[in-house]
């Protein structure tokens, strides 16, 4: 069950202090998850990730998860209750979360501009188009566009051969993993040193996936607080080292089987690893799924 049990009016919006699932709040507790949508927003589906039609900030798992909940915006209006129900789809429950937005928020198809660049580039994200020029007759170029990507030239065919050109100007944003504060070069990253929030890319960066691919790496620089993290700013450590006694669990339908193996290769969390059964002598692969913890799953 979802309980609101705190909502105030504040200059046309409401701000809603929510508990997800089951229990009361603390009485002063900081919310883990904020989410902030504007009265009117633009669609490009029937279904769009929270992170594509608002801001979510807060840490850094909890936000992740949030930031991909899908909301059904097909009726062209969003409630809290829409916002809540599609968190609790995620599995983001039993946590204080802060919601900024109007009573009812209107949604609207996106103009044609941002809709081609989007279709060109297969992003779900934020995405701000500025346009330029005069378009007639059918696109002939590009065929795609690379996300990122900050000037575009859209190259039109009319039926008489005749030619235009629209020049586009394209800001695009995500949600993505920032510092929570100050960290030094050479930290070892843990859950507490990462919020999620929105960024605008840049065609010189490119940005973690997921928590799961900092979580208990090796930081490269120093990061000032609220600084967005690249995938050049950490090294990965291996969770299996090649040589290391390991856990080898085998789970086969119901069954689960643990014994020691050895690591013949470094792995790194849900990528194969080839490791020896200490028992049988058997050489296997199977997936890094902790420190020195290998699954095998069979039929």
């Amino acid at each position: 069950m979802i309980k609101v049990f705190r909502i105030f009016g504040l200059i046309g919006m409401i701000i809603a202090l929510s508990l997800i699932g089951k229990g009361s709040p603390s009485c002063g507790e900081e919310p883990l998850l904020s989410i902030e949508l504007q009265p009117e927003i633009s669609v490009y589906d029937v279904r769009i990730p929270l992170g594509a039609l608002g801001r979510v900030q807060g840490r850094a798992d909890v936000a992740y998860r949030a930031s991909r909940a899908m909301v059904d915006v097909s009726d062209e209006v969003i409630t809290i209750d829409d916002i809540l129900e599609s968190l609790q789809g995620a599995g983001v429950g039993g946590i204080a979360v802060k919601i900024v937005m109007p009573e009812v928020v209107h949604c609207r198809k996106e103009d044609e501009w941002t809709s081609t660049v989007r279709r060109l580039s297969g992003w779900r994200w934020g995405l701000k188009v500025e346009a330029s020029g005069k378009g007639a007759g059918k696109l002939v170029a590009p065929s795609s566009i690379s996300p990122a990507e900050e000037r575009v030239a859209l190259r039109f065919e009319g039926p008489a051969g005749d030619r235009s050109i629209v020049y586009l100007r394209v800001h695009w944003s995500q949600p993505t993993m920032i510092a929570a504060h100050d960290l030094k070069r050479g930290a070892i990253v843990a859950i507490d040193d990462l919020l999620l929030d929105v960024v605008n890319l840049s065609r010189s960066r490119r940005y973690p996936s997921s928590p799961d691919e900092i979580l208990g790496s090796v930081l490269n620089r120093d990061l000032r607080r609220a600084e967005a993290l690249t995938v050049d700013d950490f090294k990965r450590l291996p969770l299996v080292e090649r040589g290391t006694i390991v856990r080898l669990v085998y789970k086969a339908g119901g069954l689960v089987v643990e014994m020691p193996g050895k690591a013949l290769e470094d792995g790194f969390k849900g990528e194969g690893v080839k490791v020896r059964n200490e028992r049988t002598k058997k050489v296997i692969v199977g997936v890094v799924a902790g420190d020195g913890f290998v699954l095998v799953e069979g039929g």
